[in-house]
């Protein structure tokens, strides 16, 4: 079953639906243009789709404008099976990769943990 839980600004995805995503997504329309360089960078960093669990779409917008800001671009928060934590990557608001890193027990080389 698929089921998508819009909150106020993000969108959580279960594994089967990430394909679908560009045509499910209502709560962040523009983020599911990303998609493809969200899964893409993830793949170059060794992750395999198979060990994604879930993935969070957010909306990164200018802090001092307001909820009714500037959208500067979107992160995907990926929770994997294989660690407790997530990998973020960031992009720009046209889905130019910006940088990622990890949370949690997760670690990937090169990648700074926060």
């Amino acid at each position: 079953m698929l089921h998508l839980t819009p909150t106020k600004s993000a969108a959580r995805v279960p594994l089967a639906a990430i394909g679908l995503l560009g045509i499910l997504l209502t709560a962040t329309p523009a983020a599911a243009n990303c998609m493809d360089t969200f899964m893409a960078k993830l793949s170059e960093m060794g992750v395999a789709e198979s060990d994604i669990q879930s993935m969070s779409v957010t909306t990164v917008r200018n802090a001092s404008a307001g909820a009714g800001s500037r959208v500067r671009g979107y992160q995907a928060w990926s929770r994997l099976n294989s660690c407790d934590g997530y990998v973020v990557v960031s992009v720009s608001s046209m889905c130019t990769y910006r940088d990622a890193h990890t949370t949690g027990t997760c670690r990937l080389d090169g990648m700074p943990t926060y």
